[in-house]
């Protein structure tokens, strides 16, 4: 076994090297909500994050959380990983088709038509996702997170470049969905180029993967409901506009926090596996990631939002001054959640 200083180091690395994926995304991400900004208007980003809000929440309800799982078992082998690439393809056409048979409930609910191929697009996008070759989890069950960087961020980086040559010429929420279908299918594409292992259609080992990610569902679908529930409450009572200044406010807010937070949990858990039967390794792992959320996330996450009313006019332009109050409020909030979310 390797000692608790090597499996510390190889987090330590590990999360830098998501740090940097995580940050390449963000910026690209910024970027991307700069120019597109100034080129779309608050409601067609509000349209797009409604249609988007109903397939993140079947998205966190519906998912098992297999790579962890996979992560877990630490003598995994082709049966379990095919089981989780077969499920995965499951859900993800199972999550196509509902998104397709709702989507005139949600043009009546939100008093908007458009929403109807919106949602049916971002279905099938995310079926097509949903077949990312799963031997890209032994890059993080291996804590070997340089070649997760280039599955990550490359499909970003072309998906920014699209979305805003789509939004340049046609000034339509389009390009925001063909920015998401660029992303989808360019990872997967991506995801057999970095990794030789080629999954085969099984079910063999469902109740193996099960009997650790089952217990996950309840929590998965309290997530689901508190994850999009505001947005879901504006569609109804106002304008898609109103999302949109409300959606556009929550990223900002999130950028930096989230930013932080999640390449260290994805290199902790991997490193907590490996360490799963020394608690005493476990616990200083985990203490030592509370301590950088703490000392990074909160002032962060406060001094962003003393800053909004000048942050928000210079980084997004004046039509978005109405998000300023929505930074001011979630922005340190965020910061204080981001560690013990």
């Amino acid at each position: 076994m390797a000692t608790n200083s090597s499996i510390g180091s190889k987090v330590a690395v590990g999360a830098a090297w998501m740090m940097g994926t995580r940050w390449v995304i963000r910026i690209a991400g910024l970027v991307s909500t700069l120019v597109l900004a100034r080129l779309l208007t608050p409601e067609d980003f509000g349209l797009v994050a409604l249609a988007a809000s109903v397939i993140a929440v079947l998205d966190v309800a519906s998912d098992f959380g297999f790579h962890y799982a996979l992560i877990h078992f630490q003598d995994a082998g082709r049966q379990e990983y095919d089981t989780a690439w077969t499920l995965n393809i499951c859900r993800g056409i199972a999550i196509a088709l509902v998104m397709t048979a709702v989507s005139p409930l949600a043009a009546v609910v939100f008093r908007d038509e458009r929403i109807v191929p919106l949602m049916i697009v971002l279905g099938i996008a995310f079926a097509i996702g949903s077949a990312k070759n799963i031997g890209t989890v032994e890059f993080m069950k291996r804590l070997n997170f340089s070649k997760e960087f280039y599955i990550q961020s490359l499909p970003k980086l072309l998906a920014v470049t699209v979305a805003i040559i789509v939004a340049w010429i046609y000034r339509s929420y389009w390009a925001l969905v063909i920015g998401t279908v660029t992303n989808r299918t360019t990872a997967l594409a991506m995801s057999f180029y970095m990794s030789d292992y080629r999954p085969r259609w099984q079910l063999g080992a469902w109740r193996k993967l099960f009997s650790f990610s089952g217990w996950l569902m309840a929590t998965q679908v309290l997530q689901a409901v508190i994850l999009r529930m505001e947005r879901f409450i504006l569609g109804i009572m106002m304008t898609p506009s109103v999302v949109g200044l409300y959606h556009i406010g929550d990223e900002v807010s999130s950028m930096v926090t989230s930013e932080l937070a999640v390449p260290i949990r994805s290199a902790l858990f991997p490193g907590l596996a490996a360490e799963s039967s020394d608690i005493e390794a476990v616990k200083q792992l985990w203490f030592r990631s509370v301590d950088v959320l703490t000392a990074v996330g909160l002032p962060i996450g406060i001094g962003l939002g003393l800053v909004a009313s000048e942050f928000v006019p210079v980084v997004l332009g004046d039509q978005w001054n109405l998000a300023i109050p929505v930074v001011q409020v979630l922005a340190p909030v965020l910061g204080g959640l981001v560690i013990i979310g």
